[in-house]
């Protein structure tokens, strides 16, 4: 048993020292005196993402910070939306008072149909008169 024992020792040690050997070795071949020369080339790529809010306006806060991971749809800021709502409730006023007013555009237009009509059968009334001689030129002018 102790021949054994003798033996695992050996062969661990004898397999530090191959590890010891590849190590130094490995640094000494790696520090060449070349320190203004690179060590390895390559490219590295970097993917960026444009991140843009929906309205405009002054940025109330902001909170990500570089390589955080978000999720879809996660807010992370706020944009002062006063104007926002201030524009928007000008925009219901100003359709209102168009709404209103085309109700009395129609309304007017209904006034303004039955004052033809009137004013189409005093024409044929002053007409009728004139190619009598009973009225004169000037009654019919003024229709």
């Amino acid at each position: 048993m102790k021949r054994a024992a003798t033996r695992v020792a050996k062969t661990q040690t004898s397999r530090a020292g191959w590890s010891l050997f590849i190590l130094v070795t490995t640094v000494m071949m790696s520090c060449t005196g070349r320190g203004d020369l690179a060590d390895g080339y390559g490219n590295f790529e970097a993917t960026q993402v444009t991140v843009s809010a929906e309205g405009n306006g002054k940025i109330q806060f902001l909170e990500v910070m570089e390589g955080n991971r978000l999720r879809a749809q996660q807010p992370v800021g706020l944009i002062d939306t006063v104007q926002l709502s201030l524009k928007r409730d000008l925009l219901n006023a100003t359709k209102q008072t168009i709404f209103s007013k085309s109700k009395n555009v129609l309304s007017q237009r209904e006034v303004l149909l039955a004052e033809l009509r009137l004013a189409k059968i005093d024409l044929k009334r002053v007409e009728s008169l004139i190619r009598e001689h009973a009225d004169t030129q000037k009654q019919l002018d003024v229709v």
